[in-house]
């Protein structure tokens, strides 16, 4: 891990740029470790006075030799009972993401406390936001057109009435999928997945794509799906979010190297749950409950992803779990 000491406040923007610099070689340092595992960065840094040097590990993968390591990295000392308090949570963030250090924080379907749920409109509120991804619900229409709505009805979230299933394009198209949660909103449609997967990569954020299981989500929709995810991202610029390993079959079948975040439903892991997810590559588990699983990871080298509404405390938790990705239906920032 690397230690980082402030030794002043920074009166200027390059000074600024200096010291988040130096926070991100350090908190990422602390990423890197689990438990006794060697520091993955061996150089001693001096810049401007402030001193980013290597020590020892831990000898136990604890929550308290782990906390430790991040209060270090964040220059608090030894005073563990004021972790984060020198830099507020919006400071934070931005740090994680400027950095890339392994931690974002995804917009579940699109901030759905902002902007109707599910909607081109909720895309752009959170990729203006700056959000790492973009999560969204798959399901098909009457004549089989992927659309995202999270329900299997069309009830709630348009002024429309049905179950989605028994509705074609053209029925799902003539809904306002807006009014119901604001007038200023009102004749919003429900995209298309193409329409929303085109407008979150558009404006420079990550699709999740969850896939929702029963109506028409079939082994030949869904894969049918995964080709058109082939084409539009070569590189796999997105992720699926499933919930059984039949749909996991079905999509790694078309895409072997598709980036895939297993949610079994369960707010506290099994080790079965844990062995399939290690074994597949490519892969994270998705837990449903908050960021204080006791299950113990350290065996495992796949990430960790949780829905959650973050604060200061529940960040704290996530590093501390070595979580990689956060979903949250509000803005992470300044109000919070």
């Amino acid at each position: 891990m690397a230690r980082y000491t402030k030794t002043g406040t920074p009166n200027t923007i390059g000074q600024l740029n200096a010291e988040l610099d130096l926070i991100a070689i350090a908190i990422g340092d602390t990423f890197s470790r689990k438990g006794d595992v060697p520091n993955q960065v061996e150089t001693t840094i001096d810049a401007n006075s402030n001193r980013v040097i290597n020590v020892a590990a831990p000898v136990l993968n604890t929550d308290a030799a782990r906390l430790q390591d991040i209060t270090d990295a964040l220059g608090k000392g030894s005073d563990t009972a004021t972790l984060f308090s020198k830099y507020n949570l919006s400071d934070l963030i931005e740090v994680l993401y400027d950095k890339n250090l392994g931690i974002g924080i995804w917009a579940h379907r699109g901030l759905k406390n902002y902007a109707p749920e599910n909607t081109i409109a909720a895309v752009y509120n959170a990729t203006n936001k700056g959000h790492t991804a973009v999560e969204g619900d798959i399901t098909w229409t009457s004549d089989n057109v992927a659309i995202i709505m999270h329900d299997t009805t069309v009830t709630r979230t348009t002024d429309g009435t049905g179950n989605v299933a028994d509705k074609t394009l053209a029925q799902i198209e003539a809904l306002d999928a807006g009014s119901w949660f604001s007038s200023i909103y009102k004749n919003e449609k429900v995209p298309t997945f193409e329409e929303w997967f085109d407008a979150i990569v558009l404006n420079g954020s990550v699709p999740v794509i969850e896939i929702k299981e029963g109506g028409n989500g079939t082994q030949q929709n869904i894969q049918a799906l995964a080709t058109r995810c082939v084409a539009k991202s070569p590189r796999n610029r997105y992720a699926y979010l499933v919930r059984n390993e039949t749909t996991f079959g079905y999509i790694r079948n078309i895409n072997p190297f598709a980036n895939i975040v297993y949610f079994p439903n369960v707010s506290e892991p099994s080790t079965t749950n844990a062995d399939f997810v290690e074994k597949q590559g490519n892969c994270s588990l998705h837990l449903a409950a908050d960021y204080s699983t006791s299950f113990d990871f350290t065996p495992y080298s796949f990430p960790i992803t949780a829905l959650n509404q973050p604060n200061t405390q529940d960040l704290r938790k996530a590093i501390l779990r070595g979580f990689s990705l956060i979903g949250t239906d509000s803005y992470i920032g300044s109000n919070i």
